[in-house]
């Protein structure tokens, strides 16, 4: 699936955060972290739709089109 495809795929609401370091004049590190407002934080639920939509998303923001690596990605 071609990269314009996927991201076009992928819309619904998101809450994300994100911290920026540069190491040097040739490294950038995002560290993202994305959640959604359909997940309850007062219960210990876990809705396998809104997870499986995070993952999809936190794979389409890591496409090699758009870095060059990543250290680590984890979904909780």
């Amino acid at each position: 699936m071609q990269t314009s495809t996927y991201l076009n795929f992928l819309k619904r609401p998101v809450f994300a955060g994100y911290n920026i370091v540069s190491h040097d004049s040739s490294l950038l590190t995002i560290d993202v972290l994305l959640s959604s407002p359909l997940l309850d934080p007062n219960t210990s639920e876990k809705d396998a739709t809104e997870y499986a939509y995070l993952q999809q998303l936190a794979e389409a923001i890591s496409l090699s089109e758009l870095c060059t690596s990543i250290k680590e990605s984890a979904l909780i």
